[in-house]
């Protein structure tokens, strides 16, 4: 499968999937309350850090097969799979176990605690191992299994999440996530090819830990970058007030969702590049292209959600109501978590994982340090959140710092990095000329439909040239005529190889 074919095959069950998942929370989200979303978001945060369990394994696995499967050794390619399951399976088990025990030692009055820590236990080992199925998957460019496993998890997640939180509240809901994330294990299984055998083998093993010790090192930066502030809330504010923080936090979760679905068709597109070429000049379009892309579409999807979000979480979940202003000011944090996909996938082909570290640690503990600074002052939740996406922003722009002077240098260079930013910039610009514009025509009101309705319309006219920006520097739009001129005559071929077959 074509690299836009994938990646419009994976953004598009990935848009499918964000839509079930943005209305799957938010109806768990009412039906649970404050509290037990405060709780459920507690354990994923916990999963975040405990999924590097595997040592960096995993990563190995992501990181070799695909460079294994560009120089067609299926042989060493398929080994990897088999130890690379076996030793992070292994090892995610045993943190599991762990998690389900500190859950059973809950001490009384934190039944609800414990409870959650112990589906957490599950929640781990079925995610890791799904995660892995999945970078296994993406190896051998079976991108429309991936597609549809993806669209089959969301409705899956979706029935089961709801039916598990009308009947039992937060820990029914979870159940109905470990179930949802089971069925697509045993479907992954049905429908791939892949079989993967128990193996062992120590010294393949090793060889993938050394090879993915320092993606996991980056993992963990990011999960540090991403969550850092509430890792603080939980320690000094109630489940309450995290349990507010949380819906921001799960904004810009869903803002990254559709650029890490790019994302990870991108990754091993770029592994093989590098390996075929060892040359950045031939790499320069896998890197600018997606970091454009990203550039000029998610100010579009967070100017939308930035209007919508007051009406929305007013009718749906009112309880909700004082997370609005934190959940804005995340939701364009989420732009900054996209836009160095590309970069930091190039810094790794080419070794250097620790720029990318030290990036995100450094920013992370920044983070961390102003989060305690606001919350031993009991400062409001919007001013973290303010804090958190500052954050983004600066690390964004230090990773495509340190790639994009090997194609650019002095005012180029920072023009050229500049421009990244200039549709966000512009977002902000239109959000307040269509606020303008509307209360020229009605009452402006956060909580009105019809004032709610006229901003979104005049946001969205308003934000075309930025739109047009960006198709300018990808030809994004090209691309994606082209992709369906293709399908269609690969259509008609088959169709004309069909009648002749039946005239035959």
């Amino acid at each position: 499968m074509r690299a836009s074919a994938a990646v419009l095959a994976m953004a598009a069950s990935s848009y499918i999937a964000l839509l079930f998942g943005l209305l799957r929370g938010v109806l768990v989200m009412r039906l649970v309350g404050v509290v037990g979303n405060g709780l459920m978001q507690k354990v994923f945060l916990i999963n975040r850090y405990t999924s590097n369990a595997h040592l960096g394994i995993l990563h190995g696995v992501s990181k070799l097969l695909p460079m294994r499967v560009g120089a067609k050794d299926h042989e060493q390619a398929e080994s990897i799979e088999a130890v690379g399951m076996t030793w992070v399976v292994a090892l995610t088990t045993l943190a599991g176990a762990v998690m389900i025990v500190w859950g059973l030692r809950k001490p009384p009055g934190q039944e609800a605690t414990g409870i959650a820590l112990v589906i957490g236990g599950g929640w781990l080992l079925a995610e890791v191992t799904y995660i892995l199925y999945r970078n296994v998957l993406r190896s051998w460019n079976e991108f429309q299994i991936l597609a549809w496993i993806t669209i089959l998890d969301a409705c899956v997640g979706f029935g089961l999440a709801l039916y598990g939180a009308y009947r039992w509240g937060f820990a029914g809901a979870m159940l109905g996530i470990l179930a949802a994330w089971l069925i697509d294990l045993l479907m992954m299984h049905r429908y791939s090819r892949i079989r993967i055998p128990l193996l062992w083998r120590p010294r393949l093993a090793l060889r993938l830990f050394k090879a993915g010790v320092l993606i996991t090192l980056i993992g963990f930066s990011d999960v540090l970058l991403r969550t850092i502030d509430g890792a603080v809330m939980i320690r000094f504010y109630d489940d309450y007030q995290f349990g507010l923080y949380s819906v921001g936090m799960r904004m810009a979760g869903m803002m990254f969702a559709l650029p890490e679905s790019v994302g990870f068709v991108i990754w091993p597109k770029i592994m093989e590049a590098w390996g075929a070429w060892h040359a950045f000049d031939k790499m320069r379009r896998h890197i600018q292209l997606p970091t454009m892309a990203a550039a000029s579409v998610m100010p579009l999807l967070a100017g939308s959600a930035h209007i919508l979000l007051p009406v929305l979480i007013v009718l749906l979940v009112p309880q909700f109501i004082d997370s609005i202003q934190a959940a804005r000011v995340l939701t364009w944090g989420g732009i900054f978590l996209a836009l160095p996909l590309a970069a930091n996938s190039v810094l790794v082909a080419t070794n250097r994982e620790t720029v990318v570290i030290a990036t995100r640690v450094f920013c992370g503990v920044l983070l961390g340090g102003v989060t305690y600074w606001l919350v031993q002052r009991h400062a409001p939740i919007t001013h973290v959140a303010c804090a958190a996406a500052g954050t983004h922003a600066l690390a964004s722009l230090a990773s495509l710092a340190f790639v994009f002077p090997n194609y650019f240098k002095g005012w180029r260079l920072l023009a050229e990095i500049i421009g990244y930013y200039v549709p966000t910039i512009w977002a902000i610009a239109c959000l307040r000329l269509a606020a303008i514009i509307s209360s020229n025509f009605i009452s402006h009101s956060e909580f009105g439909f019809e004032s709610t309705a006229l901003r979104l319309a005049f946001f969205l006219a308003l934000y075309v040239p930025g739109i047009i920006y960006g198709n300018y520097h990808t030809e994004l739009c090209q691309e994606l005529l082209k992709l369906v001129r293709d399908h269609r005559r690969a259509r008609q071929t088959q169709d004309n190889t069909d009648d002749e077959g039946d005239e035959k």
